[in-house]
């Protein structure tokens, strides 16, 4: 299953179908977008191996800057990405693919690479994809979120947000321990 009515929360198990869909939407925008990205990732909890998560799922396209942020929204368009029109992230350019019906199918942020945000997403995704018990343990907060907070996106993601911020911690000091 992929996709969700806007606002609307729900935790699936983890599906090998969601690596295929985000594979097909980051060919695609590697097609359309050309140079203009950098690189384009699949992030987020659907990128998370054997964990449940909402099935929507998020990609992040890293650019060298904003300055041609418009040209990257009409390209966005021309394949059905929309911009949000509540940005509510400094840094980050947020956009979403939908379906006919209105479901929400992927999120997709353009970001900066290499700077703070790209850094997060993608230490994150590798994080929780090298530490299982961690990625359970993420699993479990995303569980009791939802149950605290069934029609609440908003608090249900600022319940995660301490655990995320510590295993991103806990990851820049496993890399900078790598690199010595």
């Amino acid at each position: 299953m992929i996709g969700l009515k806007k606002g609307e929360l729900m935790i699936c198990d983890h599906n090998t179908e969601w690596e295929i869909y985000a594979s097909s939407i980051i060919h695609q925008l590697k097609h359309i977008l050309g140079d203009y990205a950098v690189d384009i990732q699949h992030i987020g909890s659907t990128s998370i191996k054997n964990i449940k998560a909402k099935p929507i799922i998020d990609i992040a396209i890293g650019v060298n800057n904003f300055s041609e942020s418009d040209i990257i929204c009409n390209l966005l368009l021309t394949i059905g990405i929309y911009k949000s029109l509540g940005q509510p992230f400094e840094n980050i350019l947020l956009f979403s693919k939908d379906d006919e019906k209105g479901n929400r199918l992927a999120n997709i942020q353009v970001v900066v690479h290499g700077k703070e945000q790209w850094n997060k997403h993608i230490l994150f995704r590798d994080y929780m994809n090298s530490h299982a018990d961690k990625a359970k343990e993420y699993e479990n907060i995303k569980l009791k979120a939802i149950e605290l907070f069934p029609n609440d996106v908003l608090s249900y993601s600022d319940y995660k947000s301490l655990f995320i911020s510590d295993c991103i911690h806990q990851a820049k000091i496993e890399r900078s321990e790598v690199t010595i």
